[in-house]
């Protein structure tokens, strides 16, 4: 507990320094309690909760700070911003393995439900193509290679399970096959 000579009652003069995506707000939070720089970030909870409760800018999270120390973190983040810029660039090839790598996952994740094995099929060429032009194979290729053959069978049951669910209905409907037998009731008597 506070003694009286340290506590102050004044209220603190807050100002808003970065206005941005939570994760991004939440990042220069730490970075300026790191720096010693004492941070408010205001409806934090409540975004998390219900984003839409706050109005425009739903996904957004103020960065506050005291007055005092604005032009401090406003130079940090402008520091850390300018780090962001200067980062060096991937080289090409590096960029082709992770796109590749990308188009990898696309293909397991399309294979995965049954309405979107077709997609494995839209994918399954250029993902060939593009990943036996690197030396290396990407990172998930044996998934990805896995999914084409899933994919396949998934459509085939589906074209052969949805015409014969068809015709069932069709012959139910048409009175030929009963599909649940009624009870039989006895008569008490």
């Amino acid at each position: 507990m506070m003694d009286d000579a340290t506590r102050s009652d004044a209220p603190l003069d807050l100002v808003t320094v970065y206005t941005g995506p939570m994760w991004r707000v939440l990042l220069l939070e730490g970075r300026l309690l790191a720096e010693g720089i004492p941070v408010l970030v205001p409806d934090r909870m409540i975004k998390t909760i219900d984003p839409f409760i706050t109005g425009a800018n739903a996904f957004d999270l103020r960065l506050q700070v005291p007055a005092e120390n604005a032009k401090a973190a406003t130079v940090i983040i402008a520091e850390g911003e300018a780090t962001e810029r200067a980062a060096p660039e991937l080289d090409p090839a590096a960029k082709e393995v992770l796109e590749v790598e990308r188009l990898g996952r696309r293909l397991c994740y399309a294979a995965m439900f049954g309405f979107t094995s077709p997609l494995t099929l839209w994918y399954a060429a250029p993902y060939l193509h593009r990943a036996a032009a690197l030396e290396l194979k990407p990172r998930g290729h044996v998934y990805a290679l896995a999914s084409i053959p899933l994919a396949i069978l998934l459509m085939i049951g589906a074209m052969v399970m949805f015409p014969a669910l068809l015709i069932v209905v069709w012959l139910s409907v048409a009175g030929i096959v009963r599909i649940a037998a009624p009870m039989s009731v006895r008569d008490p008597r």
